[in-house]
């Protein structure tokens, strides 16, 4: 049997479309070049693939969504949504995706879950200091003695007791009669006195005043001021007086008495109660005033009045009563002076064989007067300087810890992410500090703080940024919220705003 062969030319144009059976020729069928090398110019100017599912296991999209600068651009938006809050004294400031809270009121914050955080509304800020709280007074004074100088309030006093005593005047000395006792430093005291903490006031302590000389007819001299902070003022005390129509000076406590003479004259508005001794008749002699009573006039010619008595206090220790700022007892010529005033006052001389003594040290108390017999005459006693007793009266509580809570804020899509901002003066560090946000209310994620490097004008605001992934599962899942919580706290910590973004 013949043959026949077919060839090429035969093949041509053989099998055709319509002579293959559908669904014959598969993919194992096909060279795998068919499928890897199509390109753009081989497909559809339009493909339908609504029906189709797209996927990728790496992107493939040219170009890709940047994600490059994302942190930093969240960190700048929360950092000028704050300014905008600050400048426009907005309390909440709204993102699309966050929240900007100035604290300009309690209005984000003010949550139950809060503890040790005390608002301050003359500054927009929460803190761990609370107050102001009673101080024990036994543990909390100081007593300036001499000179000038500075008292600096600790950083948390807020309010102090004062007291200011004035030198006391000294006494007068009379050879031929008897000489008056010198009057007691003014005293003021002033409670309750509002301080800044770490302020510093100016103090002064007066000194007393010199006795008149012997032997000779001769006054004393006042005692010097005594002030604090600039505006209280307690004068120094009178001179003691000796001779017909010779006056006391003013002091804050009442001059002098004056033997024979005019009686010394307290200062009004003072705060003090002494006055000078009445004028005595010939031959008698005036006690110096007390801070709390005016001085004797002496109970016959020849004698001494005695001084004034002082005023009691318990600033030392709160409940130890100590009594300053007496007048100094009145010189007697042939009989005896007279008694120094309780707080100090320096008791009357007569002659050489009894000298009158001077007021004791840091009380204001007036020097006692001496007297004469015409032949010989005693040594009067100088002022006693003043004092000023400083009192811690109040102070605020640093609390070594402090959780602060925000309010819920509502998202609009379940967020995986949040960047949080604060706005904050951290003496102790971020190390004692933890911050967290929930997106469920519940599962709390926590941020490590970073200090960005800026510090918000000149009130020592400083910026720190934190991210952190959001895993909360519980339902709601759109209710975010931030919590910074503080713990071995041992400085002021103030928290001025929080920006908190999601994505």
């Amino acid at each position: 049997m013949t043959q026949t062969k077919i060839g090429k030319d035969v093949l041509d144009n053989l099998v055709s479309t319509d002579k293959i059976t559908d669904g014959s020729v598969t993919t194992s069928n096909l060279n795998p070049s068919v499928f890897t090398d199509i390109t753009g110019p081989q497909l559809s100017d339009t493909l339908d693939l609504s029906s189709k599912t797209l996927t990728f296991s790496t992107p493939q999209l040219t170009p890709q969504i940047p994600t490059a600068g994302q942190d930093e651009n969240a960190f700048n938006i929360g950092l000028l949504g704050f300014k905008q809050a600050v400048s426009e004294g907005l309390t909440i400031f709204n993102l699309v995706d966050g929240v900007v809270d100035e604290f300009h009121d309690e209005g984000g914050v003010d949550t139950p879950e809060n503890s040790n955080a005390a608002y301050d509304s003359s500054s927009d800020f929460y803190s761990n200091q609370s107050g102001p709280n009673p101080v024990p007074a036994s543990t909390e004074n100081t007593s300036y003695t001499s000179g000038t100088g500075d008292y600096t309030a600790d950083s948390d006093t807020t309010a102090i007791n004062v007291l200011v005593i004035a030198g006391g005047g000294g006494g007068a000395t009379n050879q031929n009669s008897a000489g008056g006792g010198g009057g007691a430093g003014g005293r003021v005291f002033t409670p309750n006195l509002p301080v800044t903490g770490g302020g510093t006031y100016e103090y002064v302590v007066g000194a007393g005043g010199a006795a008149g000389a012997a032997p000779m007819v001769n006054v004393g001299v006042v005692g010097s001021n005594s002030t604090f902070a600039g505006t209280t003022t307690a004068v120094g005390g009178g001179y003691g007086a000796a001779g017909t129509g010779v006056a006391a000076g003013n002091g804050g406590s009442g001059g002098g008495g004056g033997a024979r003479g005019t009686a010394g004259e307290g200062t009004a508005g003072q705060g003090n109660d002494g006055g000078g001794s009445g004028p005595g008749d010939d031959g008698k002699s005036g006690g110096g005033g007390g801070s709390g009573a005016v001085g004797a006039i002496s109970p016959q010619n020849n004698y001494g009045g005695a001084g004034g008595a002082g005023t009691a206090d318990t600033i030392a220790d709160g409940s130890t009563s100590v009594t300053r700022a007496g007048g100094g007892g009145g010189g007697g010529a042939s009989g005896p002076g007279g008694a120094g005033g309780s707080g100090g006052g320096g008791a009357g001389g007569t002659t050489t064989s009894s000298n009158a003594t001077a007021g004791t040290v840091n009380t204001g108390g007036g020097g006692g007067g001496s007297g004469g017999n015409g032949s010989a005459s005693g040594t009067a006693g100088a002022g006693g300087s003043g004092i000023v007793v400083v009192q811690k009266l109040t102070s605020l509580t640093i609390n070594t810890s402090m959780t602060l809570i925000s309010d819920t804020f509502t998202a609009s899509a379940t967020p995986s992410k949040a960047r949080i901002v604060v706005f904050a003066e951290l003496p102790d560090g971020t190390g004692d500090f933890t911050v967290s946000v929930t997106r469920d209310n519940s599962t709390y994620n926590a941020a490590t703080l970073t200090d960005e490097g800026f510090q918000a004008g000149s009130s020592g605001i400083k910026i720190f940024s934190g991210s952190t992934p959001l895993t909360g599962t519980g339902s709601p899942q759109v209710a975010l919220r931030w919590k910074i919580v503080g713990s071995s706290l041992t400085g002021n910590n103030k928290i001025h705003g929080v920006s908190l973004q999601w994505a």
